[in-house]
């Protein structure tokens, strides 16, 4: 049950109409205080989202709306400038905040990511904005053509990096990317174990 003092538990369901709401609380006190700052209705644009309904709006593969760990909102009377501003200050080595025309992104990241997909200014990106733009399944798959065991290891790696299971660490899945790569056995070429390894530094 949703606990709040401004939000109704509807307003973060998939927009589809699938019933889907998987909501974090964390997201919740972030709003609520984001209410309490402005003291102006806060728009939740976008919020939970099954499969279906991330595909029909373009999201990516790995998206957090996925998983209930991401909200699009928007403050009536203030510009995205303010709201981008006031969470960048209060969270500063947290959270991912995406600066948009219309509206925030903001998502449960323990580590600040932050990026401007308004001014396209890719200097104020952080890496995993880009990873996130990545379609590591569909690489997995054009991988698989030439070599079947690195595109299952892409692929797999990809699935436990979605899955937001903080219990299996990045860390340890390099582990056993390292040992996959010491096996003569899978033949698994060691620029794309390198890659792998990389995005996976950079998705911790």
């Amino acid at each position: 049950m949703l606990n709040s003092k401004y939000f109704k538990e509807k307003e973060f369901d998939c927009k589809c109409g699938c019933g889907l709401n998987n909501i974090k609380s964390e997201l919740v006190v972030i709003l609520d205080d984001l209410r309490e700052k402005f003291n102006s209705p806060c728009t939740v644009n976008s919020a939970c989202r099954c499969e279906s309904h991330n595909a029909s709006v373009g999201g990516v593969t790995s998206s957090k709306h996925l998983w209930g760990n991401a909200v699009d909102i928007s403050i009536k009377g203030f510009s995205t400038d303010d709201v981008y501003k006031y969470l960048d200050n209060k969270y500063p080595n947290s959270l991912g905040i995406g600066y948009y025309d219309t509206f925030i992104h903001i998502d449960l990241r323990k580590e600040r990511t932050r990026w401007n997909e308004s001014k396209f200014n890719k200097k104020d990106n952080d890496s995993n904005s880009f990873l996130d733009s990545i379609d590591f399944d569909m690489i997995g798959n054009l991988v698989t053509t030439v070599n079947p065991v690195a595109g299952m290891v892409i692929k797999g790696i990809n699935a436990i990096v979605k899955s937001d299971n903080e219990s299996i660490s990045n860390s340890s899945t390099i582990d056993i990317l390292e040992s996959l790569s010491k096996s003569t056995d899978n033949n698994v070429d060691d620029k794309l174990i390198c890659i792998v390894k990389a995005y996976l530094e950079c998705k911790k």
